[in-house]
C-alpha cells in the first residue's frame, strides 16, 4: 500500500485516473441514493472535539479536525438564505444558496447557484453551476466549466476553465498545470509549470511558466507577456491564436551566485546578529508576562503530530477566515488586528520553539527566575536559528519550527484560558 501511494505522489497519469474512478464512484452513490439518506440539514459547522489517537500524519488529523460531516446537500429547487460555514467531505449545492459559502472539505461540487462569494479549500473543487461573487480555491483539482460571475483564484496542482465555463472579471491561477478553454472577461495571470490557452482573454494575459501553449482557436485582446525560466523553445503560439495587443517573451533574469557567497557577506552576519538579538529580547519580555508559554513537554509521538496538527489548522484556516472577513466593510478592521496578530504569533514562534530546547538542555527555571532564563533562551535561539539558516535543510526546517510553534502557542492558549 505505501509503494502505491509513493507511485502516486511522482505520478500525475496514476492519479487522475484514481480520481476519475473516485468520480464514478460518486455519481453511483448519487444515482443509487435512496430516501434513507436524507441530505444534511443545513445548519453552521460545530466546533470540532478531539484529535485522532496514535501516531498519525499531522495533516491527517488537521483534516480531522475540520471534517467531521460525511456529506451535506443543498437539495436541487431548495433555496437557502444564509452565509453558509461547514466543513464535511463531500459538499454538494444542487439548489441555491443565497450568501457566501465558505468550506473545507473533500469535494465541493456546485452544479446550482451560489449567490455570494465562495471560498473553499478541498482535494477537488468543481463549479458547474453559477456563483455570482468571486471565488477563491485551493485543492489538488479545481475545475470550472459553470459560470463565476466576478473573479477567479485558484491554486491547485491542474485547474481548468473549460469550453462552456466563464470569468466575468479576472482569472489567476497558480500550481503545476492551468488550461483555459473558456472565457475570461478581463485579465488572467499564471504562476504555473505550464499554461495551455484555448479560449477567449478579453484582455491582457500575463504567464510565468517553463512551458505555454497559446493554441489557434485562442484569443488575447490584449497584451501578452510571457515570462519563462529556462528554455524560450518551449513557449509555443500558433499563428493562428489572435493577439490584439503586444507580445512580449523575456526570460527571468537570474544572478548567478556561489552557494557559499551569502556566508562571505557582512551583511548576512550582521543580519543574523540583529534578528538574534531582537529574537532574545522578545523572548525574555515574553517569558516575563507569559512563562506558561514555554511550559510545554513534547515527550511523545502523538503529543508531537498533536501540536503539528495545530499549526497546520492555524496556517490554513486564520489567514483565508481573514481574507474573508476583509471582503466585508464592517469585517477589514477585525481581518486587520488578525492579521497583525497572526503575524506576530509567527514571529514567536522560532522563539517559543528555542525558549523549549534551551529548557530541555539547562532545565526549568522558576517562574519568578526571569534572569535565570536568559542562558537556556540564548542557547535554544542559537539552534533554532542556525538550523534555519542551513542551505537547502534550513527551509525545512524552518517551516516544521513554524508549525510546531503555533501549534504549541495554540495548545498553551487553549490550556492557559480553558478554550
Amino acid at each position: 500500500m505505501h509503494e502505491v501511494e509513493a507511485h502516486l505522489v511522482g505520478c500525475l497519469t496514476c492519479r487522475e485516473l484514481v480520481m476519475a474512478l473516485d468520480d464514478e464512484a460518486v455519481a453511483c452513490r448519487a444515482a443509487l441514493r435512496v430516501e434513507e439518506v436524507a441530505p444534511v440539514a443545513i445548519r453552521e459547522a460545530p466546533a470540532a472535539r478531539g484529535l485522532t489517537r496514535g501516531v498519525a500524519p499531522a495533516v491527517a488529523l488537521a483534516f480531522e479536525l475540520l471534517l467531521h460531516e460525511e456529506e451535506v446537500v443543498v437539495p436541487s429547487g431548495e433555496v437557502v438564505e444564509q452565509t453558509w460555514v461547514t466543513s464535511a467531505r463531500t459538499v454538494v449545492i444542487e439548489g441555491t444558496l443565497r450568501g457566501d459559502l465558505i468550506v473545507f472539505g473533500d469535494r465541493v461540487t456546485i452544479s446550482g447557484t451560489v449567490d455570494g462569494d465562495l471560498l473553499s479549500v478541498a482535494r477537488k473543487v468543481e463549479i458547474s453551476g453559477r456563483v455570482t461573487g468571486s471565488t477563491v480555491s485551493f485543492g489538488e483539482r479545481v475545475r470550472i466549466s459553470g459560470e463565476v460571475g466576478r473573479n477567479a483564484y485558484a491554486a491547485a496542482e491542474q485547474t481548468t476553465l473549460t469550453e462552456s465555463g466563464t470569468v466575468g472579471r479576472d482569472f489567476v491561477g497558480a500550481g503545476e498545470g492551468v488550461l483555459i478553454s473558456g472565457a475570461v472577461g478581463r485579465d488572467v495571470m499564471t504562476f504555473s509549470s505550464w499554461l495551455e490557452v484555448r479560449g477567449r482573454i478579453e484582455r491582457d494575459l500575463e504567464v510565468r511558466a517553463d512551458r505555454l501553449e497559446v493554441m489557434n482557436d485562442a484569443e488575447i485582446g490584449g497584451d501578452l507577456l510571457a515570462i519563462y525560466l529556462d528554455d524560450e523553445e518551449d513557449f509555443e503560439i500558433d499563428s493562428s491564436a489572435i493577439i490584439r495587443g503586444q507580445k512580449t517573451i523575456e526570460q527571468v533574469d537570474i544572478e548567478s551566485h556561489h552557494y557559499m557567497d551569502r556566508y562571505s557577506s557582512r551583511h548576512f552576519y550582521v543580519f543574523f546578529a540583529i534578528s538574534f538579538a531582537a529574537a532574545f529580547l522578545s523572548g525574555m519580555a515574553m517569558f516575563r508576562i507569559a512563562p506558561w508559554m514555554f511550559d510545554s513537554e513534547i515527550s511523545t509521538g502523538t503529543e508531537f503530530f498533536r501540536v503539528l496538527a495545530y499549526g497546520f489548522v492555524a496556517i490554513i484556516a486564520l489567514p483565508i477566515g481573514f481574507v474573508v472577513l476583509a471582503l466585508t466593510v464592517i469585517g477589514i478592521p477585525i481581518a486587520v488586528v488578525g492579521l497583525f496578530l497572526f503575524g506576530t504569533f509567527a514571529y514567536f514562534s522560532k522563539i517559543v520553539i528555542g525558549g523549549i530546547i534551551g529548557i530541555s538542555i539547562f532545565g526549568e527555571p522558576e517562574e519568578s527566575d526571569w534572569r535565570g532564563f536568559g542562558l537556556p533562551l540564548v542557547a535554544g535561539l542559537g539552534i533554532v536559528l542556525v538550523a534555519t539558516d542551513i542551505l537547502y535543510l534550513g527551509e525545512v526546517v524552518g517551516f516544521v519550527t513554524l508549525l510546531t510553534g503555533l501549534g504549541i502557542i495554540a495548545d498553551r492558549l487553549l490550556v492557559q484560558f480553558r478554550l
